[in-house]
């Protein structure tokens, strides 16, 4: 079972010159990748039994809706001076982190604007529709007027008729044709995404020919671009001449299904769905991915730059070890099991516990984690780079790139083995492999989980000279 999703499978799916007909009326768009990910990741979630880390969305108080719908008139990007700048980077807010008071820092792309603030514009989406300012990086604009009135715009539409019978037709033939049986309830997502996609697609089509005559872009970064929600903006894009590319964000691994692709996608059609480049951390990640467009070996420079000034400094006089046990937000019962049985087998006046949640988990921590408060764990929000530096071991039981962050800082990684992590590792060398509880605490007690890794090869550190070359090849800028 747990290798129905492995890329000979999305190839058994993926070369079906039939996944081509399906499309929306407008433009000629085609469904599938909108809902790819959708349907391949709760495939997963039903095969490893996962939650996801993200919260339900909030229900705002009347102010509150008030509050966001003047910031986001006022935040209406065609009227903010922007200016023209040849790089467009659309990032999630999710991935600005408090740098003190001095404001917000995107710790994925606001290396790379500073390089050139002069050419870069980002636009950012809202964290649970709340504004995180002030950003540290000024050129900054906000996407949420863009979504919020393609959708309202498209609500006053019915659902054209020619695309609900073909939205119909299309589930009909997934349901026949996906290797791996899912629920009523995925597959009406699956309709819900596409009907909305449906209504408010003419719209989001002039607001972004719009944006891409006043920024006149020459390229477009997409964060999350080959997961498909936004495969609509690569095609537009492409049409207008823009280079596209995404930059790597989290782990890449040779079955995570939004980086794996079958050979319907190896075809020029489809790669008008996806990003024309793929920039990565280093060269080890390129081997983990299939995708229809050229890798690119970029670097990372949020980790690079930050490591470089965060020295390890333990006192002599502090005898107690540090265990840091970070989530991955997917099964958060199993790490309540493993943090308390952690607690048990390890002394602590030998061992102080620390639990970090995933970003996306943050607001979920206290209903979902706040029990192992009676346990004398303490919980850690901040700096990764800071908690990652102050640690002697690292537990997870989720597949994560903090796990070679964490190599790399000389830390004692150990990951559960488990079907999850094997179906996204396979057999691997890297990572200390622990059975159970009881097999984690007598490793941590020997004190021999120590790895040497080739750092460069996970995490390229010319970052600056890698970028520049990039766009004085992809848009001829020095």
């Amino acid at each position: 079972m747990v290798k129905i999703l492995e890329v000979s499978a999305l190839n058994a799916l993926e070369k079906d010159e039939e996944l081509l007909k399906f499309r929306f009326s407008y433009d000629g768009i085609l469904m599938w990748p909108f809902i790819r990910w959708h349907v391949l990741q709760s495939a997963l979630d039903k095969m490893f039994s996962l939650s996801s880390p993200h919260p339900q969305a909030k229900n705002l108080s009347i102010a509150n809706i008030l509050k966001y719908g003047f910031m986001t008139i006022k935040n209406n990007p065609y009227k903010q001076d922007a200016g023209k700048r040849g790089i467009v980077i659309f990032s999630t807010g999710i991935v600005n982190i408090k740098v003190q008071n001095d404001g917000y820092f995107n710790r994925m792309y606001d290396h790379f604007a500073s390089l050139y603030p002069d050419n870069t514009t980002i636009i950012e989406d809202t964290v649970g529709r709340e504004y995180l300012t002030p950003r540290i990086f000024k050129n900054v604009i906000y996407h949420d007027y863009i979504l919020a009135m393609a959708s309202a715009k498209g609500r006053f539409l019915p659902l054209n008729r020619k695309d609900e019978s073909t939205i119909s037709n299309f589930l009909v033939f997934l349901r026949r044709t996906f290797p791996y049986d899912l629920s009523d309830q995925i597959w009406e997502g699956a309709r819900k995404i596409l009907s909305n996609a449906s209504w408010k697609m003419v719209f989001l089509h002039q607001y972004y020919i719009k944006l891409f005559r006043k920024l006149e872009p020459k390229l477009l970064v997409v964060e999350d671009g080959c997961y498909g929600s936004r495969s609509y903006l690569f095609k537009w894009a492409k049409e207008w001449g823009i280079k596209t590319c995404e930059m790597q964000e989290r782990k890449k691994k040779k079955n995570h299904p939004a980086y794996n692709f079958g050979d319907c996608f190896l075809g020029r059609e489809f790669r008008n769905y996806l990003p024309e480049y793929f920039l990565s951390y280093g060269d080890y990640w390129n081997q983990q991915v299939s995708l229809p467009c050229d890798i690119v070996t970029i670097g990372n420079p949020y980790l690079t730059e930050s490591v470089k000034s965060k020295v390890r400094d333990t006192p002599q006089a502090d005898l107690c070890k540090t265990v840091l046990i970070i989530s991955g937000g997917t099964v958060p019962e199993l790490i309540l099991t493993i943090v308390k049985k952690l607690r048990s087998g390890l002394d602590p006046r030998s061992f102080r516990i620390i639990f970090r949640p995933h970003p996306a988990e943050v607001s979920l921590c206290e209903a979902r984690y706040g029990i192992l408060k009676e346990y004398d764990v303490s919980f850690d929000y901040g700096d990764l780079y800071d908690s990652l530096i102050r640690s002697d071991f690292l537990i997870s039981a989720e597949f994560s790139t903090v796990l070679f962050e964490a190599l790399t800082l000389g830390i004692d990684v150990y990951l559960l083995r488990s079907d999850l992590n094997e179906y996204y590792l396979g057999e691997t060398g890297l990572f200390n492999f622990f059975f159970d509880t009881d097999h984690a605490v007598d490793q941590i007690k020997s004190g021999s989980g120590k790895k040497i890794i080739d750092k460069n090869n996970f995490w390229d550190p010319n970052w600056k000279d890698n970028y520049r070359n990039f766009l004085i090849k992809t848009i001829g800028l020095s």
